[in-house]
């Protein structure tokens, strides 16, 4: 039996040409320069929270480090048990830049993630 663990090839780019008679065909795409990496600050940031979706386990929280508001999942947070947050509620906060991270990169229309959250 094999201890391999089958890996997931991540995020697969494809592009496509259509042609002037309709007809469209793969393309090959350009090679990335360098490798992307995030920027993560290590160091946490004071934030309070501006949207909590109970339902849905997902929110933002706003700091001056995060202009724009860092989208936070319920998994990040903290704690044991069901982890929910409070609106008003101030937090420490270490995130990620998705923008720095991926060209145009964002989390639902957030360009910061956060990677874990302290109530």
């Amino acid at each position: 039996m094999s201890s391999k663990k089958n890996k997931s090839p991540g995020i697969v780019l494809r592009m496509f040409q259509t042609d002037a008679d309709g007809g469209r065909r793969e393309v090959p795409v350009p090679p990335m320069s360098g490798k992307p990496t995030a920027r993560v600050t290590g160091e946490h940031v004071r934030g309070s929270v501006e949207v909590w979706n109970a339902e849905q386990g997902w929110g933002v929280v706003g700091s001056d480090r995060t202009p724009g508001g860092c989208w936070v999942h319920y998994s990040d947070v903290i704690g044991s048990g069901f982890r929910s947050l409070t609106i008003g509620q101030q937090v420490d906060l270490e995130f990620e830049d998705l923008g720095a991270k991926y060209p145009g990169g964002n989390q639902d229309g957030y360009r910061y993630r956060a990677i874990s959250v302290t109530p």
